[in-house]
Formats: C-alpha cells, sequence, structure tokens
C-alpha cells in the first residue's frame, strides 16, 4: 500500500509540473521540434518579411487552439493510464491506444505546420531555423540522432 501511495505522489507531481510548464509538456507530449516559435523569434536574423510573419503568425493562430487541446488531452489520458493503472486495470491498453491516437494528432499537425513553413519560407531560411533549432538541443539528444 505504502509503494501504491508514493506511486501516485510522483505521477501527480510529475503532472503537475508538466501542467505548469507548457513548454515541457509539448516536449514531452510530442517530440516533433517546434519551429515556429524558433522562426519567429529569429525573424530578423532569418530575414523574414512583413508578409511571411503574417503569414507564420496567422498559421500559429489559427492553430495552437488545436494543439493546446491536444496536448491537454494527451495530459489528461495519462494520468487516466495511471489511475487505471492503479486500480483495476482492466482499460489500461484502451486507454493508452486512445493516448497514442492523440500523440499521432498532435505529430500530423506537426508536420502540416513544417509543410507550412517551408511554403512560407525560403529553402535557406528554412535551412537555417532547422540550424537554430539544432543548436539550441542538447548534446545527448543531438548525439542520438
Amino acid at each position: 500500500m505504502k509503494k501504491i501511495f508514493i506511486i501516485a505522489i510522483v505521477a501527480a507531481l510529475s503532472i503537475t509540473s508538466l501542467c505548469a510548464n507548457p513548454n515541457y509538456a509539448m516536449q514531452h507530449t510530442n517530440p516533433m521540434p517546434n519551429l515556429v516559435r524558433y522562426t519567429l523569434g529569429n525573424a530578423e536574423l532569418l530575414g523574414l518579411n512583413t508578409k511571411q510573419v503574417e503569414q507564420i503568425k496567422a498559421w500559429a493562430q489559427n492553430n495552437k487552439p488545436t494543439m493546446r487541446g491536444l496536448v491537454q488531452n494527451v495530459m489528461h489520458q495519462e494520468r487516466m493510464i495511471i489511475e487505471e493503472a492503479l486500480g483495476k486495470d482492466t482499460n489500461t491498453a484502451k486507454l493508452a491506444e486512445e493516448m497514442l491516437k492523440t500523440r499521432q494528432e498532435i505529430m500530423t499537425l506537426k508536420t502540416l505546420c513544417r509543410t507550412h513553413l517551408k511554403g512560407v519560407l525560403t529553402q535557406k531560411q528554412y535551412n537555417n531555423v532547422v540550424s537554430i533549432y539544432r543548436s539550441t538541443l542538447p548534446k545527448m539528444q543531438m548525439q542520438k540522432q
């Protein structure tokens, strides 16, 4: 009983910290890069024109609520899986499957986002965004690739 209580507390603290830090929550639910943030954050360095910035901001404004909802859904589904695994444990596989479908939706939207960026940016600008993103990754993460 003591072990279950400790596991529940650790899980609750983990989920609380994920919810408190939306950037970490995004990384946790989806390993794909958030290139929009890096593109807009480095607009001057990349030489983006006003039209490019407007197109990227419009994409972000239209899709961010959907992405946020999907991320929150994964976080909720993870909590449900933990509760199920610590309780009846009869529906864990189905809940995990639903969570994986939500993660797939996130990856699909991220793929569409990269396609959109490639259509708005020049090839050189896109390559520079990728370079900037890679330069921010921890060395251990880069070695795994």
